[in-house]
């Protein structure tokens, strides 16, 4: 059986500030922060608006960028503030391996393999449809999950 390298497992995508700016261009964007999220990740999605309170309008926006982290629940009650159909991208960090890990020797590859099942699976549970998912190079140690309200 061939040996399968940890890069097959994801796809990765280009820096985000490449590709992501031009994905939602002609969408009201908001960006939500959560718990959890580094700063670069902060910085990055603070291009678009905030979204100003917890419970936000189907109207006020037809996406969210949400930064978070991968070690923290995902928040799928984001999702019920979209209309059907509207676009949710996720960037949340993947961060480092935790001393449990080192400790009983989980490879930092294994790990990630499950935060980011985890994640999308959270995701898929509150009604994302059209997932995508992937490990950026730029911000590094980030999961991009994107896919739209059913």
């Amino acid at each position: 059986m061939p040996q399968v390298s940890a890069l097959d497992d994801y796809l990765h995508c280009p820096a985000l500030a490449r590709w992501l700016p031009d994905r939602l261009a002609g969408f009201q964007v908001q960006h939500v922060l959560v718990p959890g999220a580094p700063a670069a990740l902060r910085r990055f999605v603070r291009r678009w608006p905030a979204v100003e309170d917890a419970a936000p309008s189907t109207d006020a926006a037809t996406a969210f960028v949400v930064a978070g982290s991968l070690r923290r629940p995902a928040p799928v009650e984001l999702l019920d503030a979209l209309a059907p159909g509207a676009v949710l991208v996720e960037v949340a960090s993947v961060g480092g391996v935790r001393i449990g890990e080192r400790l009983f020797g989980i490879p930092a590859r294994k790990s990630t393999r499950r935060l980011t099942v985890r994640r999308l699976t959270a995701w898929l549970d509150a009604g994302l449809a059209d997932p995508e998912q992937w490990l950026t190079t730029d911000p590094p140690d980030a999961c991009v999950t994107l896919g739209r309200r059913r």
